[in-house]
């Protein structure tokens, strides 16, 4: 989510660049009680239906003793509340617990937290991070993190920028939405990562919504919707950034409505946030949009085609495939992607077709849309560029950093070999 944010801001500051107006952020108020109460939830029946939604091949190690987690809960600034406590008793760590967060081993949080707390005493001057734990951590740099020495919420916090927001009001929140988005579809792995639905996710949340939120929600949905339906520019994007953080439903009639009649720069923001949302209903404009003269505009609809999914009608995979073979990388790139998440059989040969022809970056997409498609047809091809790159020169150097830039051969092998053994081959 942090990564679409930052998309959309770059572009709002391109338009702001570019028609010298002052990019306006909309005041959208978040919807979490912070002084709320805690969830209340029957641990043991909420972790058993947990783990039957977690990907069997990720790594959940066993549970720890009651003395381990003592021995550890010493090294930490409070006590672990009783909900935690219970968590670790069920399993030390999960991977894709929630989209973008593993859940942490309890001794890495011991660890974690003595960096935090050395961090706290250098930036800190209000107790913030000294008695927070962090059970969750992306790239060593944005946490979950609990607060067990008072308010016992759980925020999230972005250490290079000091952003920081609370996300649940407890352990007892934070499972109770987390087992209903499973249940709804709101979470789901993909293959790759944990993927999420932002209007499914705010369902999850909505029924464990106090009702102080409830009505907050219905503010923020005003201030949402009259942003949407009247701003532009560079203003428009902030509000579609609030349009997939609040994952409110009612935005996606009202950007279906925008879409049609559209510039450019906002049609691109507009599908690229009605892909986000995952909204089905707008597939439709976003096929007309397929065979649009700008190569952005094909883009952005191709990229959002696939965050919806399957299923695609027939029309719609015949214009992906064309898109196969589009001047424009990117379009390509998206196509690929799509295609992949169909799960259409007929994308299949096409794909395969391109595969020992494309450069290396276009091959490391078609690998992943091959692998997305779970058919061992591919296999076939797949073993074939796996030869190739094994005979090819290691020492080839990387091309750029980009989505889409080429990998070295050895690189990319290890994606072929990983992609082989993921369809059983």
């Amino acid at each position: 989510m942090r990564h679409a944010r930052n998309l959309i801001l770059v572009v709002a500051l391109l338009l702001q660049a570019c028609d010298g107006s002052t990019v306006e952020f909309p005041q959208v108020q978040p919807t979490l009680d912070v002084n709320g109460s805690d969830t209340v939830i029957d641990i043991a029946a909420t972790l058993a239906a947990l783990d039957r939604h977690f990907d069997p091949r990720g790594k959940r190690a066993e549970a720890l003793s009651p003395e381990r987690i003592d021995a550890l809960e010493r090294e930490l600034p409070c006590p672990l509340p009783t909900p935690l406590r219970a968590m670790y008793g069920w399993r030390d760590g999960i991977e894709h617990f929630v989209p973008g967060y593993d859940w942490l081993p309890l001794d890495q949080v011991v660890q974690e937290s003595k960096r935090l707390r050395r961090y706290a005493d250098k930036v800190s001057k209000d107790g913030w991070l000294r008695t927070h734990l962090p059970l969750g951590m992306l790239d060593a740099k944005e946490y979950l993190l609990l607060d067990c020495g008072g308010s016992q919420t759980i925020a999230r916090y972005f250490s290079e920028d000091g952003d920081r927001s609370i996300r649940y009001r407890g352990i007892g929140h934070l499972l109770a939405v987390t087992l209903a988005a499973y249940d709804n579809g709101g979470y789901r792995y993909n293959g790759r990562h944990l993927d999420a639905s932002p209007t499914l996710v705010k369902q999850a949340f909505d029924r464990y919504a106090l009702d102080g939120e409830r009505r907050a929600a219905e503010v923020a949905w005003h201030q949402l919707e009259l942003g949407l339906r009247n701003a532009s520019g560079g203003r428009l994007s902030m509000f579609l950034q609030n349009a997939q953080e609040l994952g409110d439903a009612r935005a996606v009639p009202v950007l279906i409505e925008r879409l049609r009649t559209a510039k450019d720069e906002d049609a691109a923001l507009i599908a690229s946030t009605l892909g986000e949302l995952r909204a089905a209903q707008a597939l439709p404009e976003l096929d007309a949009m397929l065979g649009h003269a700008s190569p952005k505009i094909r883009n952005f609809a191709a990229l959002s085609i696939g965050r919806i999914g399957a299923p695609l009608p027939s029309s719609t995979i015949d214009k992906l495939i064309a898109l196969l073979d589009d001047p424009d990388d990117l379009v390509k790139l998206s196509a690929i992607e799509s295609l992949g998440t169909s799960g259409s059989p007929r994308a299949l040969e096409p794909l395969i077709q391109r595969l020992p022809t494309s450069r290396r970056g276009i091959q490391f997409a078609i690998v992943y849309a091959l692998v997305e498609l779970r058919d061992k047809s591919a296999l076939t091809a797949l073993r074939q560029l796996q030869a190739d790159l094994a005979n090819a020169d290691p020492n080839e150097p990387l091309k750029g950093g980009t989505r889409g830039a080429d990998l070295t051969p050895r690189q990319l092998k290890a994606v072929v070999d990983q992609a082989i053994g993921d369809l059983g081959g």
